[in-house]
């Protein structure tokens, strides 16, 4: 039996970025996960902001809510802030495809796209900003 081999000679700067690549094309998870990491702690630091990190400042709550979590003991915390469920709420799911950040508190969604008798306050976004931090992201991991 005849048997076939292929040698490829070259920069080993190049056969090193070749490996990278062909290692991250195989199982792109670790990066995925680092990615969906990245994305929670920008949410989480969205939060102190009211919004402004991300996309824009949140519309500030009414009179009537302020007294509100005033009587109910949650006075001075910010807007979206009650007892930091939501804010905690983020999670994510990584697979070989794609890694999903979400928040599965009930009201979360009201907040993020808002209602008739609610101001919408994005937390999920991705500005240009975390998107340029996303591609650099996986520009180091593939050494380009």
């Amino acid at each position: 039996m005849a048997k076939t081999a292929i040698t490829i000679n070259g920069d080993t700067r190049i056969l090193k970025r070749t490996s990278t690549i062909s290692t991250f094309l195989i199982d792109p998870r670790k990066l995925l996960s680092d990615i969906g990491d990245y994305l929670k702690d920008e949410f989480d630091k969205n939060f102190p902001t009211e919004g402004a990190r991300l996309e824009k400042k949140w519309k500030p709550l009414t009179v009537g809510t302020i007294r509100e979590k005033a009587r109910a003991g949650y006075g001075g915390k910010g807007i979206l802030e009650r007892t930091g469920k939501m804010r905690k709420g983020f999670e994510k799911t990584t697979t070989r495809r794609e890694v999903r950040v979400f928040n599965d508190v009930d009201y979360f969604k009201y907040h993020q796209l808002g209602t008739s008798k609610m101001a919408k306050r994005v937390m999920i976004t991705a500005p240009k900003k975390v998107k340029r931090e996303i591609v650099a992201k996986i520009r180091k991991e593939i050494d380009l």
